[in-house]
C-alpha cells in the first residue's frame, strides 16, 4: 500500500489525453483513453463487474477510431474477500470465451487492475502482471529527498539540515516494516505512514524555524507510527535521535494533544510566532475499547463539540447499497461546509472513501473537489478545506477486519482513558488500587488453592478498560475536572461503590470466603441498599431517589441472566409498583411501553417505534413514561446494542430541548453464561446507570426468599424458608416440592458431565417422597 499505484494510472491516463510524452517518448496510436473505474469492496458482486464491462464496450464501440476504453478495477484484491466470489466472471471476461455465461458482445476493451496483494494465479495469468517488490533503503532514501527537496527547487537549510538523517530514519523505517508482523498485521505501516513522516519533520523544522531537534522528531514518529500499544516505535527510531538538540522548540506529544493538533490543522496554513507553516495531515483512525473514545470525546473537548457523529446502523437490513449511499449524501453535506465528521461502525463504507482519505483534491472554480465512488457509479463532491474525518473503531476490529489500504491511509492513534491519562500518577495509582479490590473479590482461597474467577463472571461485561473508565467517569459525576491527593479516595470508594453494582449475586454470596473477606460485611451491605433484588425494586429505588412525578429524563442499562419480561410480567411489574407507591404514599401516573430490540430489521423502524411512544405522551407530563427496549442474546447482538444506545442519546438529547420531558429509557439485556469472555460492555459510562439485575422478576414470583435474606441462611433453610402472609401466596407458605422442582431443568442444563443424570435420579427420588407430597 502507498506504492502510488493510482497515481501511475492517473499520469498515464492525464499524459495520453493531453498528448504529452511519458519518459521522453511519445505515445503513438492512441489519442484518448476512457477509464472506467470500479471501486472495488468486500461487497462487490459478480453482476456489477459484468455492468462495468458491458458499460465499457458500449463506449468502446461508440468512440472515435484512435480511442480507447479500459476497466480499472481499483483495489481489486480487496473483492477477492468476498464469500460472493464476484472476481471468477474475470476467467471469462478477460478470455472473451464465446462459450461462458458472461461473454460479451462488442470491441474488445482493456483492462486494468489495481490490487495491494496478488491474487489467484488462474486470474494473474490471463494478463500481464506488473509486481512492486518491497522497497529497498535505497529506493526510500531517494525517494524521502525527493518529498523534501523536489526536482527544480532550490535547497533550503530545513532540508539541508534534514538530509544527513534521511538514510537512518529510511534504515529505521526498515526495521519497523519487518517487525510489524509480530505486533500486528503486515503492511499496518506502509509507504505513506513513512511519506508522511518525512513531510511533516520538513514542515514542522520550518514552522517553527529551528534545525531538526527530538521534540519535533519525537511528535512526528508518534504522529505517523501510532496505534500500537504492545511496542514503543521511538526505540526503533532511537539512533536517529543521535545528534539532535533536547530543545522545547516544537509541538508537545501528550496523547491528547497529538489528537488535538492532528484534527486542528487542516488542509491550510496555521501559524507560529507569524509564521505559517503548511502541513497536509492525514485524517484519523482512533482505536478504541468498545468505542469508549466517543464518550471521551464527548467530555474531554478533544474535538468540537460541533463534530458531526455518524454512527453505522448494524440491524440486519441496513447493510444495503441504499442505506451507504444515505451515508455518503450526510459525509457529502459535512465535507461542503467544512465540518469535524467522526465515523464508526461503517466498515461497509470506508473503502467507498479512499480518494477521500487520499485528499486526492484537484481545484476547480475556486474550490476544491474530490471523487467518491461506489462500485462503478462515482461523483464529484466539493470539498471545504476546514473538512476532518475521524474514524473511530475497536482495536480488534481494526486488527481483525480493515484491510491494510485503509489502515495506512489514516493517522492511528489510541485512545482509551487509560491513554487519556498517561502523564497522571495519581489516577494510574487508583486505577491500580481498584483493579487490586477487584482481584482480592474474584479470588477465593481454598484448601486445595486459590481459585481465580473470571472477572466478567462476577462483574457483568467488565472489560480491560473498565476500571479506568469507571474511575473517569465518577470524576465527573462528582464535578471533579482532575484527580489529586485531595479528592483520590473519594474517587476510588465512589468507584467501587458503581462497579459493584455490575456484580453478580453469586460472586456477593462468596464474598466471605474470598480475599476481600475482612470487608465482606460493608461491600455486601452496600451491595443489597442499592435494591437489586428485581426490577421492580431498582424502580422504586430510583422513583425514591428521584421522584417520578418531576420532570426528568433517565437512562438504564441493566444486564440479567434471566429470561425477559412478558405481557404477563409487565402487568405484574406495574401492579408492584402501584402497591409500593401506595405503601410510600407516593402519587403520581405513569406508562410502561415495552418493546423487543430483536423484532426490528432495520434503525429506521427502532427510531420510529420509540418516537411513536413518545409523540403520544409527550403533552402529559405529569405522567412518567417507562420505555424498556429488551435483548436477547446480548454477547452476539453488541453492535445492534450499542447503535441502538447511540440513537437512544440522540433521542434524549432532542428531548433535554423540550419543556415537558419525563421518560425513562431502560435497555434490559439477557445475557447467556459462556465458557470465554466476549466483548460485551456492562458498564456504558456516565450518560447511563449500569446495573445488573439477576432476576428480573419479584423473589415471591420464583418462590424464593429475597437475595439480602437468603445470604444470611442455609441451603435447608432456604427451601424451608416462608413468606410473609401479606403476599397472599397461601396459608402453608412452605414450597419445597415446588422449589425443587424447579431446580431439575436449570441443574441438568448446566450438567456438562456424566453427574447430570444422576442429579436427576436424585431429585425425582426426593420429589417423590411423601414428605414433599
Amino acid at each position: 500500500p502507498g506504492s502510488s499505484k493510482s497515481l501511475a494510472k492517473s499520469i498515464i491516463s492525464h499524459s495520453i489525453n493531453a498528448g504529452l510524452c511519458v519518459d521522453g517518448n511519445s505515445i503513438t496510436g492512441c489519442d484518448n483513453v476512457y477509464m472506467q473505474c470500479y471501486q472495488c469492496s468486500q461487497y462487490t458482486t459478480s453482476q456489477g463487474i459484468v455492468d462495468l464491462f458491458n458499460k465499457t464496450r458500449t463506449i468502446q464501440r461508440e468512440s472515435a477510431a484512435h480511442s480507447l476504453a479500459c476497466v480499472v478495477l481499483d483495489e481489486v484484491g480487496l473483492a477477492e474477500d468476498s464469500t460472493n466470489l464476484p472476481l471468477k466472471v474475470l476467467h471469462s471476461l478477460l478470455e472473451d470465451s464465446a462459450t461462458s455465461e458472461y461473454s460479451l458482445k462488442g470491441p474488445n476493451v482493456a483492462f486494468l487492475g489495481l490490487s495491494n496483494w496478488a491474487l489467484d494465479p488462474a486470474k494473474m495469468n490471463r494478463g500481464i502482471m506488473v509486481q512492486l517488490e518491497d522497497p529497498t533503503i535505497d529506493e526510500l532514501t531517494e525517494t524521502a529527498l525527493a518529498l523534501i527537496q523536489p526536482p527544480g527547487r532550490a535547497p533550503d537549510s530545513y532540508s539541508e539540515n534534514i538530509t544527513p538523517h534521511i538514510r537512518s530514519l529510511s534504515r529505521a523505517y526498515l526495521n519497523l516494516f519487518n517487525k510489524q508482523s509480530t505486533y500486528v498485521k503486515k503492511d499496518y505501516f506502509g509507504l505513506r505512514d513513512f511519506y508522511y513522516f518525512i513531510k511533516m519533520l520538513y514542515s514542522l523544522c520550518h514552522g517553527y524555524e529551528t534545525p531538526l531537534n527530538k521534540r519535533i522528531m519525537l511528535h512526528a514518529i508518534k504522529r505517523n507510527f501510532g496505534g500500537i500499544v504492545e511496542m514503543d516505535v521511538s526505540d526503533i527510531f532511537r539512533e536517529c535521535f543521535t545528534g539532535l538538540d533536547d530543545t522545547k522548540i516544537g509541538p508537545l506529544s501528550t496523547p491528547t494533544e497529538l489528537i488535538r493538533v492532528s484534527i486542528e490543522r487542516h488542509l491550510s496554513t496555521y501559524s507560529y510566532n507569524g509564521n505559517l507553516i503548511f502541513e497536509r495531515s492525514r485524517y484519523l483512525l482512533l482505536l478504541t475499547e468498545n468505542l469508549v473514545a466517543l464518550d471521551i470525546i464527548s467530555q474531554s473537548q478533544i474535538v468540537s463539540n460541533k463534530s458531526k457523529i455518524i454512527f453505522g446502523s448494524s440491524f440486519p437490513l441496513d447493510k444495503e447499497s441504499f442505506n451507504i449511499c444515505h451515508y455518503i449524501n450526510d459525509i457529502k453535506r459535512y465535507m461542503e461546509t467544512g465540518e469535524v465528521v467522526i465515523l464508526t461502525n461503517l466498515s461497509n463504507l470506508y473503502e467507498s472513501l479512499y480518494e477521500i482519505m487520499n485528499q486526492s483534491y484537484y481545484s476547480l472554480l475556486g474550490k476544491y473537489w474530490v471523487s467518491i465512488g461506489i462500485g462503478s457509479h462515482r461523483v464529484e463532491c466539493p470539498v471545504d478545506p476546514k473538512f476532518r474525518l475521524v474514524v473511530i473503531a475497536d482495536k480488534n476490529t481494526v486488527s481483525d477486519e480493515f484491510p491494510p489500504p485503509l489502515i495506512n491511509r489514516l493517522e492511528k492513534h489510541i485512545l482509551t482513558v487509560s491513554t487519556l491519562q498517561t502523564d497522571n500518577p495519581i489516577f494510574e495509582e487508583i486505577v491500580n488500587k481498584l483493579s487490586n479490590w477487584i482481584n482480592d473479590f474474584t479470588t477465593v482461597d481454598t484448601q486445595e488453592g486459590p481459585i481465580r474467577y473470571r472477572e466478567d463472571e462476577c462483574f457483568v461485561g467488565l472489560q480491560e478498560d473498565t476500571t479506568a473508565l469507571v474511575i473517569y467517569s465518577t470524576m465527573s459525576l462528582l464535578g471533579f475536572n482532575c484527580i489529586d491527593e485531595s479528592n483520590a479516595n473519594k474517587i476510588l470508594e465512589e468507584s467501587k461503590l458503581r462497579i459493584l453494582r455490575l456484580a453478580t449475586p453469586d460472586s456477593i454470596l462468596r464474598l466471605r470466603k474470598s480475599r476481600l473477606n475482612y470487608e465482606s460485611e460493608f461491600v455486601s451491605k452496600n451491595y443489597f441498599s442499592f435494591k437489586l433484588s428485581s426490577l421492580a425494586d431498582y424502580l422504586i429505588e430510583s422513583f425514591r431517589i428521584q421522584p417520578a412525578d418531576t420532570q426528568s429524563l433517565n437512562q438504564s442499562f441493566i444486564t440479567t441472566r434471566s429470561s425477559l419480561l412478558t405481557t404477563n410480567d409487565i402487568s405484574e411489574l406495574t401492579n408492584d409498583l402501584k402497591e409500593a407507591m401506595e405503601l410510600s404514599n407516593v402519587r403520581f401516573d405513569f406508562v410502561i411501553q415495552n418493546i423487543f430490540l430483536n423484532q426490528f430489521n432495520t434503525e429506521k423502524e427502532f427510531v420510529s417505534t420509540i418516537k411513536s411512544d413518545i409523540y403520544s405522551h409527550r403533552l402529559d407530563c405529569n405522567t412518567k413514561v417507562i420505555i424498556l427496549i429488551q435483548c436477547e442474546e446480548g454477547n452476539t447482538n453488541c453492535d445492534v446494542i450499542s447503535c441502538a444506545k447511540f440513537k437512544i442519546v440522540e433521542i434524549v438529547n432532542e428531548l433535554k430541548r423540550c419543556v415537558n420531558s419525563n421518560f425513562s429509557f431502560i435497555f434490559i439485556v439477557r445475557l447467556l453464561v459462556t465458557e470465554h469472555k466476549s466483548r460485551f460492555a456492562g458498564f456504558c459510562g456516565l450518560e447511563w446507570d449500569s446495573v445488573h439485575i439477576d432476576e428480573l422478576r419479584q423473589p415471591h414470583y420464583n418462590l424464593l426468599p429475597p437475595l439480602n435474606i437468603a445470604f444470611n441462611l442455609t441451603v435447608a433453610e432456604v427451601f424451608d424458608y416462608k413468606f410473609p402472609v401479606m403476599l397472599g401466596l397461601g396459608e402453608e407458605n412452605s414450597f419445597k416440592k415446588t422449589r425443587l422442582q424447579r431446580c431439575v431443568q436449570t441443574v441438568v442444563s448446566n450438567s456438562t458431565t456424566d453427574r447430570g443424570p444422576r442429579r436427576v435420579e436424585l431429585l425425582s427420588m426426593i420429589v417423590s417422597n411423601p414428605e414433599y407430597s
